[in-house]
């Protein structure tokens, strides 16, 4: 394996991950502060779901996406409610949590696990 193919912060193909992680929980998210917009929420998972059908898939990149998803759906919401800092701590470990284990499920269903 060369340098180039390893697993790094800065590499594109990592950040595909990422990005479709952040989009996923953005939209989840959007109905906490606008709830007009909540039939927003029945599209939320088709990112992490082209990233799960992608050939490259792995364990690895799978978790850091619900990582990633379960940042971009808590911070908002921490944002706009303003709670304690313990609050705000379970929160988002909580949701992030779950995030990654609805990813889990996702790579369970796909055979990738």
């Amino acid at each position: 394996m060369e340098t180039s193919d390893k697993i790094s912060i800065f590499n594109k193909k990592s950040w595909i991950w990422r990005f479709g992680g952040i989009m996923s929980g953005l939209i989840f998210g959007l109905p906490h502060l606008y709830p007009i917009l909540s039939p927003f929420q029945l599209v939320a998972l088709i990112p992490i779901i082209y990233l799960c059908l992608c050939e490259d898939c792995r364990r690895h990149n799978l978790l850091a996406a619900g990582f990633y998803m379960g940042l971009a759906y808590t911070l908002p919401q921490i944002v706009s409610l303003r709670l304690p800092l313990l609050i705000t701590a379970i929160l988002l470990l909580r949701m992030t949590i779950l995030m990654m284990i609805l990813v889990i499920g996702l790579m369970v269903m796909d055979g990738n696990i």
